[in-house]
């Protein structure tokens, strides 16, 4: 097998493919939403959402699961030839199942019924999910293959999205082209896989993978409970210009939330890597390095949130989604509790095989999600949603650091360096509160104040000596310097 990239380069192509995603939805979002309104996103957003959570019990946790068994077996091709042809199989019997449980569901229940075309759309990114292979290339660590079928496959969506989304009466082709992005993405990635490593059905025993993939199914079952029914809770109990509001302010900050955890997809595969090896001081190192970097991330983009929040939203969405700004403030702080559970659950937990640590973490979540939820939406709408979600995150959060800090001396992850990023992100409030009249156009009032404060805060940084900034900017130099 061919050598891993090494760990920089896979972080600068998984930042791309995080960049990438995020652009794409904001994109993509910045045009539907002004031509179809919150009404009309919130229907959308409605279907979407429930067709997401039938995706994610479709997937069992192989995009977990499979990584960490690819990222094993990567030096033995015939066991990754069995591995990617068991959890082929696996994928495959499990998303039809879903899908037609789905469908099912939305003949059965009215309020679905009457979007039937614009829910039975939405619902076919389930069976798309049969060719789904990103696990087997973030296993062998080969992130440019996935950032150039994302690439490719987005760029045609967007053509496709200008060319035939129009007017509201469009909102189904625009689920459509959301679809057929995933497809494309999936089935090409399919085909590269097995001509590069082979899908082997002979001798393969697709069924040992169950027991361990029934507690990732339990994970993603009460995960997707506090992650995706919000929007189908929030419909049933208010109505649906509340659920666009509110996905309009959540997807800003979940954006943000993607580019800070990007760094701990390409270093999953590693620390597996490391553990199977007994490497434990580099395991150690490299968890370490992962929450400074969620720190270095995290905290200036939570404080630009806060001080620019309506800024993006009128960027972003268009002036009919201003409210949407209290959603995107009720959870600011989702940027930092999600990357840190991300580090503390998916990098160090997951990789190290405590799977039921999640598990009870998330069960916990989701019974507090769903509590808060019926308890505040129908007197606060959008935010009793988001407040909701926020505490179900910090639950997570909170379960996971009280069942792992001994055992796995998490206070090493935490010292005076990640006190110094919450300090220096101060910074970034300078410019916003210096009353600086700017210009009357949102995206270069917001940009005439966020490069000032981005760059005080790497000062600041840089100022204290912190390793990070300085291994950068040697890097940023390293790569501008004349080759000869």
């Amino acid at each position: 097998m061919n050598r891993p990239a090494s760990l920089r380069t896979n972080a600068s192509l998984n930042l791309l493919i995080s960049v990438i995603n995020i652009a794409y939805p904001v994109l993509t979002l910045s045009y539907v939403s002004r031509i179809v309104g919150p009404d009309s996103l919130g229907m959308y957003y409605m279907a979407l959402s429930t067709a997401t959570y039938f995706l994610l019990l479709s997937g069992m946790g192989i995009p977990l699961y499979g990584a960490r068994e690819a990222a094993r077996v990567r030096n033995e091709p015939a066991a990754l030839s069995r591995v990617f042809g068991e959890l082929f199989l696996l994928n495959g019997a499990a998303s039809v199942f879903c899908f037609l449980i789905f469908m099912g569901l939305v003949s059965a229940v009215p309020a679905m019924h009457r979007h039937f075309g614009l829910y039975s759309i939405s619902g076919m990114v389930i069976l798309a999910n049969v060719f789904a292979t990103d696990h087997l290339f973030a296993g062998m660590e080969d992130f440019r293959s996935i950032a150039i079928r994302n690439f490719c496959a987005r760029l045609a969506g967007l053509v496709l999205l200008f060319l035939f989304v129009r007017g509201p009466e469009d909102l189904w082709r625009f689920a459509g082209i959301s679809v057929l992005v995933v497809l494309a993405s999936n089935l090409s990635g399919f085909v590269s896989a097995a001509a590069r490593v082979g899908l082997a059905f002979r001798g393969i025993r697709p069924g040992h993978h169950l027991r361990p993939l029934a507690t990732f199914l339990a994970i993603l079952i009460v995960t997707a409970t506090y992650t995706n029914l919000d929007s189908v809770t929030l419909g049933y109990l208010s109505d649906e210009r509340q659920v666009g509001l509110y996905n309009a302010g959540l997807k800003i900050s979940k954006i943000m939330v993607a580019l800070v955890t990007s760094a701990g997809v390409v270093l999953f595969p590693r620390l597996t890597h490391y553990l199977k090896e007994g490497k434990r001081e580099e395991f150690a190192a490299l968890s370490k390095k992962s929450l400074d970097l969620i720190c270095l991330l995290g905290c200036p983009l939570a404080v630009l949130l806060w001080m620019g929040g309506g800024e993006m939203i009128a960027i972003a969405f268009g002036s009919r989604f201003a409210e949407a700004s209290t959603v995107l403030r009720i959870t600011i702080p989702l940027i930092l509790v999600i990357g840190f559970t991300n580090c503390i659950g998916m990098q160090v937990l997951f990789a190290s095989g405590r799977e039921k640590i999640l598990l009870v973490s998330m069960a916990a979540a989701a019974l507090v999600d769903i509590s808060l939820n019926f308890l505040l939406i129908p007197g606060l709408g959008a935010a009793g949603a988001a407040i909701a979600t926020l505490a179900a995150e910090t639950t997570v959060l909170a379960v996971q650091v009280a069942l792992a800090w001994k055992p796995y001396s998490l206070h090493a992850l935490f010292d005076r360096r990640t006190a110094s990023y919450f300090a220096a992100s101060g910074a970034v409030c300078i410019p916003f509160l210096s009353r600086f009249p700017g210009s009357e156009v949102p995206f270069f009032r917001l940009m005439a104040l966020a490069i000032p404060g981005c760059a005080l805060y790497a000062g600041c940084l840089f100022a204290l000596g912190d390793p990070l900034v300085r291994e950068i900017l040697a890097m940023a130099r390293l790569r501008s310097a004349p080759k000869g």
